[in-house]
């Protein structure tokens, strides 16, 4: 079991190897065990992303390896991942939205009402965008007056 203080320090020395990154340098989980002879189970990997949240460094994961930090190469993909999971919040805050319309709608006051009208609405912006994001990933081109699933 870590106590706050293992947390900290265990954090830290990860921040030590990465604020004297390169720009687009790669790390393996691997690697960076050895560096720091933090375990890279689930509760390091957690060291390592707030390592770089604290220092503000954008990522991308290696999914199994390690972590790449950003550059030219890879800056689209770090972009639209964050779109991605932004989406997958809003899916879900859509269902939420329409179990409030199916069940408690007409109990709301008009404010409330508007409220959850609006909020709709955003959910649809947020998801058309998000959606065309992923067609610039994948480089499918979108046409005017598209639909988009």
């Amino acid at each position: 079991m870590y106590t706050l203080q293992d947390v900290s320090a265990n954090t830290l020395k990860l921040e030590n190897i990465f604020s004297s990154a390169i720009e687009g340098q790669y790390f393996s989980y691997k690697e960076l065990q050895q560096l720091t002879n933090v375990v890279m189970d689930n509760k390091g990997k957690t060291y390592i992303y707030s390592a770089l949240r604290r220092l503000k460094l954008p990522y991308e994961t290696v999914r199994g390896e390690g972590i790449k930090l950003l550059s030219k190469d890879n800056a689209t993909r770090i972009v639209i991942g964050k779109i991605i999971k932004t989406d997958n919040s809003i899916k879900r805050a859509e269902k939420t939205t329409k179990q409030v319309k199916d069940r408690v709608y007409e109990q709301l006051t008009e404010p409330e009402k508007k409220n959850i009208i609006f909020l709709g609405t955003l959910f649809g912006t947020i998801r058309s965008y998000s959606q065309s994001a992923k067609r610039i990933f994948n480089n499918k081109p979108l046409l005017i007056g598209e639909k988009i699933n």
